[in-house]
């Protein structure tokens, strides 16, 4: 595999991973049911406008 691809595998595995380390300090301060709802509802506005 090329540099391009390595760097491309590695910054597509540090963006993939970044929000599973934010839920695990999340998770100490918040009950994981809010976590999880603020995800889905995160989530919902942001697709919201391209549904409609």
């Amino acid at each position: 595999m090329s540099r391009r691809g390595w760097a491309l595998f590695l910054a597509m595995g540090v963006i993939w991973g970044i929000p599973y380390a934010m839920i695990r300090i999340a998770v100490t301060d918040f009950d994981p049911v809010v976590v999880a709802f603020g995800r889905t509802f995160l989530g919902a506005l942001v697709l919201l406008p391209i549904a409609l």
